[in-house]
């Protein structure tokens, strides 16, 4: 569980940081000038500048969190995937072993796919 946690969080930070500074200079003076409040500029502005960019760390958040789940049940867990794929590698269970790859796969896939038509109508409304 906290493996995935961590890869989360390294990907949206990176994201959330980086759009966190798409606002114009000229956007954030008008807001000084019209005597807006740093939370009402954030809230606002920067957090509405910055959403597509968060939207699309959360895209490539979501097979980092698959990853980090299976690898955190490979080293410490006592149930799940991970072991899954483990215990059938170890007793030469191929096919148990493939269909457990392959269904974290499309898992994965799928949840992309979903948060990819997120970031398209955030795109759409935020851009």
């Amino acid at each position: 569980m906290m493996m995935a946690a961590l890869n989360v969080y390294f990907v949206l930070y990176v994201a959330t940081t980086s759009g966190l500074i798409n606002s114009t200079q000229s956007h954030r003076d008008l807001f000084t000038i019209l005597g807006a409040s740093k939370s009402a500029r954030f809230l606002r502005l920067d957090l509405p500048a910055a959403l597509p960019a968060v939207v699309s760390g959360m895209k490539y958040a979501v097979p980092a969190s698959f990853i980090g789940a299976i690898l955190g049940e490979w080293f410490g867990s006592s149930r799940g995937l991970g072991l899954l794929m483990v215990s059938a590698m170890q007793n030469f269970q191929i096919p148990l072993l493939w269909s457990a790859v392959l269904m974290v796969a499309g898992a994965s896939l799928i949840a992309f796919g979903l948060m990819t038509l997120v970031e398209r109508l955030v795109y759409g409304r935020f851009q």
